[in-house]
């Protein structure tokens, strides 16, 4: 029954409406249950047969659902999680979570299938004024013991954010192996953190503005300048280049720009002021693959840092300004990584294209094999009316991470 909450075991409802915790909880975990399929698999190291669950075809674990707040644990009557199925299972009987490691079972299908559950409830209510906010969950981790090995990670639950989206935002961003290893983090305790590349879940509501897209373009300049040295004025003549010396010099450039654009789909105008806040972070790595240690392994030439602000960026928007098929742009970054330097390829390092080194030129033809990466995650929140204390509700959360693009200079520089 979607209109009124009601018990899953006795079918009993008291006339009471669905609170967005219990019904996108409930519908998320049976949906999934619904949507397990076991399979036999076989280990392609050990040859071993092993039983694994499977939704759309991706791995899960067997056990994956919502599993509830420790004390009122979910476990629906037509979808039962097996006893003792799971190594982490809390409960018998009980859905561990959906595992994030040590294997990652958060996948497009069963995201798809969370955000159903927060659609249907939507379709349900509407809530303060129009336009009106669609709910916002965000996830509830866990960790289980793992004797011998390090900590499993779930998502237990999801809880609804509501006007106390300021607080939860500053919440801090963790790395998923840290929260493994850090022992302040409790066992089998709700841990109200996030974790990058873990997303929330937003309703589907119309007339709202969303994050569009995100976009990073990188800008490479290179050169290969030649070097002539005829020694001795007698070798001047084209007879006597056999006499004369080829060098080269390598000049390299890179700058990369970042964007972050919104978009107004709808026709009409937002009424009421919106404020984006945006957190972006990068690490650029150039590779030279000609460059190996002693075990072969090819070593970043150049490694930036982990670039961010502490801060999240604020842009506002007063209220009718974002009109209908309007784009904001809250971040237009660029960032120079290299700018006109100067290569040796005999010692694999870079330096500075001034008066001290104007003349880096090198006997030999090496060509270096020159491969950027880089990776971004980013952070960004849409908020209507954040000044005010009875609208002010998150309408677009987005949390990416890993995001990660590749130039092969050296092959775009020849053609190959």
């Amino acid at each position: 029954n979607i209109n009124h909450a009601n018990d899953w075991f006795t079918g009993h409802n008291t006339q009471t409406n669905w609170t967005a915790d219990k019904f996108i909880n409930r519908a998320a975990h049976a949906m999934l249950r619904a949507s397990v399929v076991s399979r036999s698999v076989t280990n392609p190291v050990t040859g071993n047969i092993y039983t694994a669950g499977f939704i759309g075809g991706k791995v899960v674990n067997p056990d994956i659902g919502i599993s509830g707040d420790g004390s009122n644990w979910l476990q629906h009557p037509f979808f039962p999680v097996r006893q003792n199925q799971a190594l982490f299972n809390p409960t018998n009987g009980v859905s561990s979570g959906i595992q994030l490691f040590p294997v990652n079972a958060y996948t497009p299908e069963v995201h798809r299938l969370l955000q159903v559950a927060a659609n249907i409830y939507d379709a349900t209510t509407n809530r303060l004024v129009y336009p009106h906010p669609p709910t916002v969950m965000r996830p509830v981790f866990r960790k289980y013991a793992n004797p011998g090995s390090d900590a499993g990670v779930f998502i237990s639950r999801y809880t609804e954010v509501t006007n106390d989206w300021r607080r939860l935002r500053y919440q801090s961003f963790w790395e998923l192996p840290d929260v493994v290893l850090n022992t302040q983090l409790s066992y089998d305790t709700d841990l109200h953190i996030n974790i990058h590349g873990v997303p929330w879940i937003v309703g589907a509501k119309k007339g709202l503005p969303n994050f569009n897209e995100y976009s990073v373009e990188s800008i490479v300049q290179v050169s290969r300048r030649l070097e002539v040295n005829k020694g001795i004025p007698a070798n001047v003549s084209p007879a006597m280049s056999r006499n004369w010396r080829t060098n080269q010099m390598y000049n390299l450039g890179i700058t990369n720009v970042f964007g972050i654009e919104s978009w107004n789909s709808y026709t009409n105008a937002y009424p009421r002021p919106l404020s984006m806040f945006v957190q972006h972070q990068y690490q650029i790595g150039l590779w030279d693959h000609s460059a190996t240690n002693k075990s072969g392994i090819a070593l970043p030439r150049l490694l930036t840092n982990l670039v961010s602000t502490r801060n999240f960026s604020r842009t506002d928007i007063n209220p009718t300004d974002f009109g209908g098929g309007e784009f904001e742009i809250p971040l237009l970054k660029k960032a120079i990584t290299i700018t006109n330097s100067i290569y040796s390829t005999r010692l694999k390092r870079f330096y500075p294209a001034n008066r001290a080194f104007t003349n880096v030129f090198e006997s030999g033809f090496t060509v270096p094999d020159w491969k950027l990466h880089i990776t971004n995650r980013v952070h960004y929140f849409l908020v209507d009316s954040p000044e005010n204390p009875r609208l002010s509700r998150v309408i677009d959360v987005v949390n990416i991470d890993n995001l990660v693009t590749s130039m092969d200079i050296t092959q775009l520089t020849t053609g190959q």
